[in-house]
């Protein structure tokens, strides 16, 4: 599977989930945590999704109505700010990328690129971890999926029309720091090279993980995510992120609110 664009697309799915809890095989992927005066529900989303049955449950939408704030990974407005900031962290100077790559990997990239509408003359001066990015976005919307219909969007959705106060783990900033570390290990060639291979059966991938979202399969999901990680990669976009979601998280709830 696309390990890497799965990551990013699921990235504020299930950290949460996975730190606080053990994976284990549900009718739909929705805890409940409850302390003698207050409670804590975690939901796992999905950012992108094809099909218009990949709805909230009717529990999970009566938890979002009960609660006092609803938290996600990034609020509506910084997940508004994010595209631009990725833009600018990720576009590099001198020397582009063609120059570090060999002639027929660059003309592999280039015809991809030119596949999805993408001029090579834009791509070639972008950092490889937001060509990543673009492209599998790029190729996933022809493909049908659409973020109007993905769970989290959906969680907004609700969570406005019912007056809750949403906040977020992380802002804008810090998620363009934490996509640019994932990679920094990764050579260019490399990275490239992983692109070319995975492009192709990115919608099947993200088809597959849907369908396990549907089944609440939560343990599959987690072995698919997790098991091709490299140790960085998993300390940088999970160990690391849940941490401090979850002093956040303990910070808040010790207030005794209900989130």
């Amino acid at each position: 599977m696309n390990n890497k664009f799965k990551q990013r697309t699921f990235r504020g799915a299930f950290l949460l989930v996975f730190f606080l809890l053990v994976p284990k095989v549900s009718a739909d992927i929705f805890y409940e945590v409850t302390w003698p005066d207050r409670k804590v529900w975690l939901v796992g989303t999905i950012h992108l999704v094809s099909h218009s049955k990949s709805t909230l449950s009717e529990h999970a939408i009566a938890a979002i109505a009960e609660s006092d704030y609803v938290w996600t990974e990034m609020t509506p407005n910084e997940l508004a700010r994010s595209a631009d900031l990725l833009f600018a962290a990720g576009m590099r100077a001198e020397p582009f990328l063609q120059e570090e790559l060999e002639p027929e990997l660059w003309q592999q990239l280039a015809a991809l690129s030119a596949r999805v509408g993408l001029a090579p003359s834009i791509l070639e001066r972008m950092e490889p971890w937001l060509i990543e990015y673009v492209l599998m976005v790029m190729v996933l919307r022809a493909e049908g999926f659409d973020t109007r219909q993905g769970i989290d969007h959906q969680v907004f959705g609700y969570a406005e029309a019912l007056k809750k106060t949403i906040l977020g783990f992380e802002n804008a900033e810090q998620q363009v720091e934490i996509l640019e570390a994932s990679a920094e290990r990764t050579a260019a060639k490399a990275h490239v090279g992983r692109i070319l291979t995975e492009v192709d059966t990115v919608a099947e991938d993200l088809l597959e993980l849907e369908r396990l979202w549907q089944a609440g399969d939560l343990e599959t999901i987690f072995q698919q995510i997790v098991e091709p990680m490299s140790d960085y990669a998993e300390h940088v976009l999970l160990t690391e992120r849940n941490q401090s979601w979850f002093r956040t998280l303990i910070a808040e709830i010790a207030e005794g609110e209900t989130h």
